[in-house]
């Protein structure tokens, strides 16, 4: 048993290793074919966030693996499906420990590199009785790359979302208007699956003065720092705001170059209070904001950007519910 096992054993780590270092060897031709757009997509990094490469390495890194073992016999599918994860997440974890991507855009790229990697692993495992196997798997090793330099010759789309979070509190509209005008210093516990990611969470924002063309100075942990110009003063009703970010002026270790605010892939462009009396005490608090999307997989990207938007705008009301309704 044991002698049976160590070839099959050998075979795996033989096709792990390969996959890892056609995984790097992809990132590496990718973000040197992108060191001349640094100016434009930050530092090179423009064809690392193309389809060709998010969604097509981890595909070819399936069928690699299985390609490979399917030489030392590996038929069965449920095999083909999971054992090229193998190889795709530590393909990640190299990412991660050379420095080329931080926690967050990790966790963001994980299910689509789980899954593609598993997608890859049983389209080979279909299609390796057919003929023409051999020249379907080289075509598909090779692909990424012209791919991600075809996208290069094609425009970012600009997709605006809005996001909305509201929540109810047991105050007089008045204490509820103070506390989202000026917030101070949060000294409060703050939970969210991005902060333990490791995105800043808001420390204060301070406010230069009343009504419209005023600047709202919000600031977060790291360095990062949002300029926000009022436009829309409903003294207890409403207050609106644009938001300016610059991305040469964040710190280069506060957030993933991809996830930037004000960079090439996001930006968070305004945000609105609004706050609907219920009764003398009660009033439902929403805060809604428009943010951009630029990437040629928005229809993925909008997810995890709603996501963040939401968990972010929910924190921030929490303390200002906590803290109106202590006031009463």
């Amino acid at each position: 048993m044991t002698a049976k096992m160590k070839p099959m054993s050998l075979s795996m780590l033989i096709a792990t290793v390969i996959g890892i270092a056609y995984g790097t060897s992809a990132q590496i031709f990718m973000r040197f074919m992108s060191k001349d757009e640094g100016n434009k997509f930050g530092n090179g990094s423009f064809m690392v966030m193309t389809l060709g490469f998010v969604f097509f390495v981890p595909f070819a890194v399936g069928m690699l693996h299985v390609y490979l073992r399917q030489r030392d016999g590996l038929r069965d599918f449920v095999l083909s499906i999971f054992e090229p994860m193998l190889p795709a997440v530590l393909c990640l974890m190299v990412s991660l420990v050379i420095g080329w991507e931080g926690t967050i855009c990790l966790i963001m790229a994980f299910p689509i590199v789980m899954g593609l990697s598993a997608l890859g692993g049983l389209a080979m495992r279909i299609i390796i009785n057919v003929r023409q196997k051999n020249l379907i798997f080289v075509a598909f090793m090779v692909l990424p790359m012209p791919l991600s330099l075809l996208e290069r010759q094609i425009d970012l789309p600009q997709e605006k979302r809005i996001v909305s979070n509201t929540l109810r509190i047991k105050a007089k509209p008045e204490t509820v208007w103070r506390k989202i005008v000026r917030v101070e210093k949060i000294t409060e516990p703050q939970e969210s699956v991005f902060f333990t990611l490791g995105f800043p969470r808001p420390i204060e924002a301070v406010l230069s003065g009343d009504g419209v063309g005023q600047t709202r100075l919000a600031t977060f942990e790291r360095g990062l720092q949002f300029v926000e110009t009022v436009t829309d003063w409903k003294v207890n009703e409403k207050l609106g705001f644009t938001i300016k970010a610059d991305p040469n002026l964040t710190p280069l270790t506060t957030l993933d170059e991809h996830v930037t605010v004000g960079g090439a892939f996001f930006d968070v462009m305004s945000g609105t209070y609004e706050i609907r009396k219920i009764n003398d005490r009660e009033v439902d608090l929403v805060l809604y904001s428009e943010h951009r999307i630029s990437t040629h997989f928005n229809f993925y990207a909008r997810i995890w950007s709603n996501f963040l938007m939401s968990e972010i705008q929910s924190n921030i009301m929490k303390v200002i519910k906590a803290r109106a309704e202590a006031e009463g």
